[in-house]
């Protein structure tokens, strides 16, 4: 938090989904799976060899999606930064905090 408070990177949305990712908070603001939606559009809009890091964050966000954290803050993206998803220990993803909805 305290390396893009007050920098370039400090707008209000980053903050916002800085802190939730802090707190562990994965209730819905924006859904995982609408950022995804978005980040499609736009690779079809422009290619993905034209945005060969969007297309790289879209396909993490797909396999988060595929595991069920579609419905969960586009926050949760931080769990596709390790090797694997955590889960509940069955199998399925562990919603910390969420509304699974």
């Amino acid at each position: 938090m305290a390396a893009v408070s007050g920098g370039p990177l400090a707008s209000g949305v980053a903050l916002t989904k800085l802190a939730k990712m802090v707190d562990g908070d994965d209730s819905a603001d924006f859904p995982l799976e609408w950022a995804l939606k978005d980040l499609d559009l736009a690779a079809d809009a422009v290619g993905s060899n034209t945005a060969p890091l969007a297309a790289t964050i879209a396909d993490r966000w797909r396999r988060l999606v595929g595991l069920g954290f579609g419905r969960l803050d586009v926050s949760a993206a931080r769990h596709g930064l390790q090797d694997t998803a955590p889960t509940s220990g069955r199998g399925e993803p562990s919603f910390v905090g969420a509304n699974r909805g």
